[in-house]
């Protein structure tokens, strides 16, 4: 009875270590997978991060136009013109202006 009891442990314990070595496997496996997951995190970020830039330099050329053509207006006399002038020069000078900031 001792050999067969000898033979039993032996058996349990390379069941044991097929088990654990399965675990291992499957652990190793999620940690690959959640690598990947924060790879493609981080580069989805850099995307974020550089439309960002990009959305801010518009934004940035808009408000340099904006600016430009504020201070067009404040400096042009008001009481030479019509209306219907005045709607004529603003178009011109953000035409104007618009095609000096376009890249």
């Amino acid at each position: 009875m001792s050999q067969v009891g000898y033979y039993l442990i032996i058996i349990a314990l390379g069941v044991l270590n097929v088990v654990l070595a399965a675990v291992a496997y499957w652990q190793r496996d999620k940690q690959i997978k959640g690598n990947r997951l924060r790879e493609q995190q981080l580069r989805l970020a850099e995307s974020r991060n550089e439309l960002a830039e990009q959305r801010l330099s518009y934004l940035e050329r808009q408000t340099k136009l904006l600016t430009d053509i504020r201070t067009e207006l404040r400096e042009r006399p008001e009481n030479g013109s019509s209306s219907g002038d005045q709607a004529a020069d603003r178009a011109s000078v953000a035409d104007r202006k618009s095609s000096t900031t376009s890249e």
